[in-house]
């Protein structure tokens, strides 16, 4: 297998169980492997043939596979979440705080529970508990409606450009994908398997 393909199927195996696959197919005990090729017309463009590829793999569109993907909370999304909390918990540590909270201990709440939250997405992308994994997501859900409740009373009426509208955007909206898809993580590993 060339290199490139090798750091491909490194970088996917946590969103596709190629181990899990191969160890399936070998106890079919097959007489032989045939290699996969993927082929195109030469007035085809080689990453078109790819996407056709991808597509027909997923099912439908793209867009909806890397949604349901992301719905069911693999561990590398999780790591990918609790990473980008890391950035965004300085933001909020560094906002005006007499502009964008009612008090001071709002904001300093507001920057500890990022921080836990982010510890315990970390841990729940190396190793899923079951128990920390239900309370992180009501954790999330809770993060969701609070800050849309303070969206809609504090910070909307303090909007002055596109830019704090963004930032609003963004504090409303990521909390509720991020319980999408720790509830979807919740929800995989705990269906019976078949």
């Amino acid at each position: 297998m060339p290199s490139w393909l090798q750091r491909v199927r490194r970088v996917a195996t946590p969103f596709f169980n190629f181990e899990g696959l191969a160890a399936f197919k070998a106890r079919l005990r097959p007489s032989h492997w045939d290699d996969i090729w993927l082929v195109h017309p030469v007035d085809t463009s080689p990453v078109r043939a790819l996407l056709d590829a991808l597509t027909a793999f997923a099912g439908g569109s793209l867009l909806r596979f890397g949604w349901r993907t992301l719905r069911r909370g693999p561990p590398p999304v999780l790591a990918l979440m609790a990473a980008l909390l890391v950035p965004w918990t300085i933001v909020l540590a560094l906002l005006d705080t007499s502009r964008w909270y009612p008090a001071p201990w709002m904001q300093l709440g507001w920057v500890a529970f990022d921080i836990v939250l982010s510890g315990l997405l970390a841990e729940l992308s190396r190793r899923w508990h079951h128990a920390l994994g239900v309370f992180t997501a009501l954790l999330i859900t809770l993060d969701a409606v609070v800050t849309s409740a303070q969206a809609v009373t504090w910070y909307a009426p303090r909007v002055a450009s596109a830019w704090d509208a963004l930032w609003l955007l963004i504090a409303t909206t990521a909390p509720t994908l991020a319980s999408i898809v720790v509830w979807g993580a919740v929800a995989r590993r705990t269906a019976p398997r078949a």
